[in-house]
């Protein structure tokens, strides 16, 4: 039995943990990874105080006052449904943005009609459309195709663009929603007539925190971690997302995923016995 044997070289002078000067780099990344956390709990604790000021006076009015006819009543619960609706958006980009930077996400993947995750998206942001007076305009509904994925994160996919939308779009404003089916994928777009994304801004929108300055223009607000998200799931679901917008024109965002075929899956099902049998 042959044994190895390592040398040291001398000559190499290695520094001890006392001398060793970090590089600038190594100091920088612990602090931008600190205050990239302490601006995250900054923004949810300011975007907490709208929602949660506007349920609790509801409340109150609902509780304390004994004359109110079933117009205000309707007014006031319905306040709160958008609130109650703002907040579990809310909690579920936040748990899906953990698991993503950790890299655990764990995807439920079944054959899925992409035409329910749609309806079951636009059920839960109807409270923030209903909101700002918007309507989604729906076209290509007769194509109703199948994909492979996780239901539930392809709901959230159209509820973040829609979401987005609803934000950038002026009250009354209408949101485009359309489906296009090609041979081998299907692409969703969402697309909104708010102020659109500058030519500088395209390649960061979908970054982690990334707010264009149409946020600050119009005092929309958010963590920024909506559209990422989007781009987080979709890749997940082996898809792509893309942006078209012209300042001042709106924004379209869009997504493209593969097309579930049950030929293709059975073709590649006896591929796969025939390798293991061979």
């Amino acid at each position: 039995m042959n044994t190895a044997t390592c040398s040291f070289d001398s000559s190499v002078s290695v520094p001890s943990l006392n001398q060793a000067d970090p590089t600038p780099a190594v100091v920088e990344q612990p602090r931008l990874a600190h205050q990239a956390a302490h601006d995250v709990l900054a923004t949810v604790a300011h975007e907490l105080r709208t929602p949660l000021a506007t349920m609790q006076v509801s409340l109150e009015m609902l509780a304390g006052s004994s004359d109110l006819n079933p117009e205000e009543v309707d007014q006031l619960l319905s306040r709160l449904q958008s609130g109650l609706t703002w907040l579990e958006g809310l909690a579920e980009n936040l748990t899906i943005w953990a698991a993503l930077e950790t890299g655990h996400l764990p995807l439920r993947r079944s054959v899925v009609q992409l035409s329910e995750c749609i309806e079951s998206a636009l059920a839960l942001v109807q409270p923030l459309l209903e909101r700002k007076n918007q309507q989604v305009r729906l076209s290509g509904r007769t194509a109703n195709p199948c994909v492979y994925g996780d239901p539930f994160f392809l709901r959230q996919i159209v509820v973040n663009l829609l979401t987005n939308a609803s934000k950038y779009s002026n009250q009354g404003d209408v949101i485009d929603l359309s489906v296009c089916v090609a041979a081998s994928w299907v692409r969703v777009r969402v697309t909104d007539h708010g102020p659109g994304v500058a030519p500088g801004e395209r390649t960061s929108i979908f970054g982690r925190y990334a707010r264009g300055s149409a946020a600050a223009n119009n005092r929309a607000g958010g963590l920024g971690l909506g559209l990422h998200i989007v781009d987080g799931l979709v890749r997940l679901h082996g898809g792509i997302v893309g942006l078209d917008s012209e300042p001042g024109n709106g924004a379209s965002f869009w997504f493209r995923l593969p097309i579930y075929r049950m030929q293709n899956r059975k073709a590649r099902a006896r591929r796969l016995v025939w390798r293991n049998t061979a």
